[in-house]
């Protein structure tokens, strides 16, 4: 299937290491994309007015492997996905439902667990906030916390702040409240232009061993490929396949990478103040025990020697090197000063 490119996208190289040599692993065409994203409006298609012709495609990095859409869609159309295209009731229900809201809460127990007791507030960064689970919760802390949103919908940032909650879309406002303890980037790195740029900005505006949180969508080639195999059949693919919106298709080697540029580390199993968790699931059969409890045993092993088991980039915490936290520190005050 030939890729052409729609008027209001731009071809990109990658974003992780500025390649501009890529292979193709997957090209869809507006009905591929529209039949798989529930959250879309019934008169989705008309509202972003998109070519039959057009195709969008997900390609691999030549030079470093990172898999990313292959075009970048320019600022009127992404406003209309955002703030036209899903249905914002919709979308806003899902999110703030106890489903979605419980391991946000689970999250946010482990980040205030690392940061400790403080003498001062925590300032925490919830950036890309969303409907707002995650930054109501730390609302909810009370004065131990100072949490600020940022949020680039106009529609999502008129609905926090009805419901009196902390959020900016402006990026001078929220670097202004730093530096931050803490920054959450729930499903956020997947949707930004700049991944690169994303993470510099958050580093310069934070505090000497500064937590983050990261979860983006698990993506691999052999995913993307079998995606491809879906569409092709005429099924509906994944949601998070989509190149309007998810434009970085992560793993946890890209994912660490990304972040190590910035000295953002890895923290393993072994330093998360929670039980380590090697796979082992619930079952009702007895069978199904006895499968379950053999295939733990390999991760088991790997936790007992390296102290580490199941890292995936849906939940990873990382802590900023405090040298180059440092370093950072004169140019966010310049900034400003």
């Amino acid at each position: 299937m030939n890729a052409q490119v729609p008027d209001s996208f731009t071809s990109r190289a990658c974003p992780l290491c500025a390649s501009s040599a890529k292979v193709r692993l997957l090209t869809l065409d507006a009905d591929a994309i529209f039949r798989s994203n529930w959250s879309y409006r019934p008169e989705a298609k008309a509202l972003l007015e998109v070519d039959a012709d057009d195709r969008y495609s997900v390609v691999e990095c030549s030079g470093c492997g990172f898999l990313y859409a292959d075009a970048l869609p320019d600022a009127p159309f992404l406003h209309r996905v955002y703030d036209q295209v899903i249905d914002g009731d919709a979308a806003r229900s899902n999110n703030l439902s106890p489903a979605q809201i419980a391991p946000k809460m689970d999250n946010i127990a482990v980040l205030l667990r690392l940061a400790g007791t403080r003498a001062e507030p925590l300032r925490i960064l919830d950036y890309g906030c969303g409907f707002g689970a995650t930054l109501a919760l730390l609302a909810a802390a009370g004065p131990a916390v100072q949490a600020i949103g940022y949020e680039t919908s106009a529609t999502r940032l008129a609905d926090l702040r009805a419901r009196g909650l902390a959020a900016t879309g402006d990026t001078a406002q929220w670097m202004g409240r730093g530096p931050f303890d803490i920054v959450v980037l729930d499903n956020v790195l997947e949707h930004v232009l700049s991944p690169r740029e994303t993470v510099a900005s958050i580093a310069r505006a934070c505090a000497p061993d500064a937590l983050l949180f990261v979860s983006v969508p698990e993506t691999n080639r052999e995913r993307v490929l079998a995606q491809q195999r879906v569409a092709d059949a005429g099924g509906a693919i994944d949601m998070d396949i989509n190149p309007w919106e998810h434009l970085n298709y992560f793993d946890t080697k890209h994912l660490d990478a990304l972040l190590a540029a910035f000295a953002f580390g890895p923290l393993s199993a072994a330093r998360l103040p929670q039980a380590v968790d090697i796979g082992v699931r619930p079952c009702e059969s007895a069978a199904g025990r006895m499968k379950n409890a053999l295939a733990s045993l390999p991760r088991l092993a790997a936790y007992a020697m390296h102290g580490d088991t199941l890292p995936r980039t849906t939940r990873r915490f990382y802590r900023l090197a405090r040298d180059a936290a440092d370093s950072r520190r004169p140019a966010l005050a310049s900034e400003h000063a």
